[in-house]
């Protein structure tokens, strides 16, 4: 009588969890949970982005930063030193539209 109150008792646990597990994929489905769902990978989506900006930005200071310190120790980039820097030279084709063509200069 024992034995067959305990596996009553078992076969009724198993039941409640299989019945639980079968209603919350159910209500997965549901327009409800769908809803819910997208809500959720739209804020992660978000989230990411959000993230990423941020670290652009870090490497964007940072980059800065470097090109800061090595402009201030008059290193050279290639062809192009801090002295390079001052403003366009008279070897440098003239473009009328350029910020730093001053009126009267010819065009070249």
């Amino acid at each position: 009588m024992v034995g067959r109150l305990f596996w009553f008792g078992v076969a009724a646990a198993a039941g409640i969890v299989v019945y639980r597990k079968l209603t919350r994929t159910a209500e997965s489905y549901s327009p409800r949970g769908l809803v819910a769902s997208a809500g959720e990978s739209a804020a992660g989506l978000v989230d990411s982005v959000r993230e990423f900006m941020v670290d652009v930005r870090d490497g964007m200071a940072e980059r800065e930063e470097q090109i800061h310190a090595a402009l201030a120790e008059n290193a050279e980039f290639g062809d192009l030193s801090a002295d390079d820097l001052d403003g366009p030279d008279d070897d440098r084709p003239h473009d009328p539209m350029h910020p730093y063509h001053q009126e009267g200069e010819p065009d070249r």
